[in-house]
């Protein structure tokens, strides 16, 4: 849970350092979700250490929720806190921010997922997370089963979507809103639109 706290946390300093004002949980919820499954479609690796589950408003990952909840849909103005043992007292706990350390690798997709998406909006950001070719609509639509916890969005699902979505701009990939929704342009275009 703590690496899914980091991750949350480096959205929010982020958003805290830009003083970018709709910086409020639904918006660090996306921006996580946005990461994980990049990092699937990418590495094919999960980055979270705790799976998303579709529920009624979208895509979720319940501790990270519980966490936010409080803060309702208020802008965050300070790094998330977990309970973790004191390296200095044994037997002894401290409440402390977990970040994602400079030189890890994590850094290099979550600065990409924050240039590409960290200044839109909560609402379109919601709205591209819960659109109708999304991973969260296949589950959410696709089982008659409607749980108080939600469905789990299998990681594999999330990897095969979020790869179809790799753009290369310049040698380099690029994560944005045209990422996103590049499979409504080839569901209703008969193929890929940048196909000669």
């Amino acid at each position: 849970m703590n690496k899914t706290v980091a991750v949350a946390n480096f959205f929010i300093g982020r958003g805290i350092a830009e003083e970018v004002i709709d910086s409020c949980p639904p918006k660090i919820m996306t921006l996580c979700y946005f990461a994980h499954g990049w990092f699937l479609g990418i590495t094919g690796k999960p980055m979270l250490d705790t799976r998303f589950v579709a529920t009624s408003t979208g895509p979720e990952q319940p501790e990270l929720a519980r966490m936010l909840r409080p803060h309702g849909n208020d802008r965050i103005t300070d790094l998330l806190r977990v309970v973790t043992p004191d390296p200095a007292v044994p037997g002894r706990s401290k409440r402390a921010a977990p970040v994602i350390p400079p030189g890890s690798p994590l850094q290099v997709i979550l600065k990409k997922v924050w240039a590409g998406l960290g200044r839109v909006g909560a609402y379109t950001l919601n709205d591209l997370m819960c659109a109708p070719y999304s991973p969260w609509a296949s589950v959410w639509y696709g089982s008659e089963e409607r749980p108080l916890r939600g469905l789990p969005i299998d990681d594999e699902v999330l990897r095969a979507w979020f790869e179809k979505r790799r753009i290369q701009s310049g040698g380099k990939m690029e994560i944005s809103v045209d990422a996103i929704k590049q499979s409504k342009y080839e569901r209703y275009a008969g193929g890929r639109v940048d196909e000669d």
